[in-house]
Parts: structure tokens; sequence; C-alpha cells
């Protein structure tokens, strides 16, 4: 026998399975009254657990880019106003409303304060932050 819930293999004629608990169907001996067993496969089981780490998916999920630390502060300070810090770190969105409102000063101002904040965050092995 195959447990309804779990599939694991069951003693011949056994109420609850010793894997799951799951109360098992009464088997009858006549076959015109057998009751259908569903299986579930290895893989089906693997894909349907949760992630071991619940942030984990998050932080998959994330559009933080790794970009090099002193590369991302050079551009944000230097030609920050009119946003190459934001598409050398794959933001071009931002970067199109920072040119678009370049003119205003503000984008600089913004930019600025992204390299300094830049300035502070911790580098990996290989020079890179996210952003």
């Amino acid at each position: 026998m195959i447990c309804i819930n779990c599939g694991a293999l069951l003693k011949e004629n056994a109420k609850f399975c010793a894997k799951c608990g799951t109360k098992q169907p009464e088997v009858s001996s006549s076959p015109a009254e057998t009751v259908p067993v569903t299986t579930v496969s290895a893989s089906a089981e693997v894909s349907a657990t949760p992630a071991a780490n619940p942030f984990e998916a998050e932080a998959l999920s994330s559009d933080a880019k790794k970009v090099d630390k002193l590369v991302y502060i050079l551009l944000a300070v230097l030609l920050g106003a009119i946003g190459v810090h934001k598409f050398y770190a794959g933001k071009i969105v931002a970067g199109v409303i920072y040119v678009l409102f370049c003119w205003t000063g503000i984008p600089g101002i913004v930019a600025l304060i992204e390299g300094i904040i830049a300035i502070g965050k911790q580098a990996d092995a290989q020079g890179k932050i996210e952003v």
C-alpha cells in the first residue's frame, strides 16, 4: 500500500501512515471497490517546498545591482547631475529622469548625496556594492 498523502510505503491494511499520520481509506477485497491512489513524485515535492531562508526570495527579487564602488562614487559626484551613475548601475528609467530634470539642479544634489551614501557602503571582495 501507498499513503494517499505522502506516497510512503505502508504495511498491508494500515489505517494510518507511519510517516505523515494521514488516515488511509479502507481497502476492500473486491477489485470493483478499489480506491484510486495518487502518488507524489519527488520532483513535485522538491518544487513545492519553501525556501530555507524566508528572506531569500525577497533578496532575489530586489532590483539592486552590483557595481564597482569607486566608479559609482566618481560618476555620482562628477556626472551625477545628468544621471550617468544611474545608467552605469543599470537603472535606465532613473537615468532618464535625471537627464530630464538636470536643468533644475535637483538631480545634482541627489547624486551628490547618493555618492556620499555609496562611500559608507561596505564593498565585497571584488570591490562591488549594491545600489
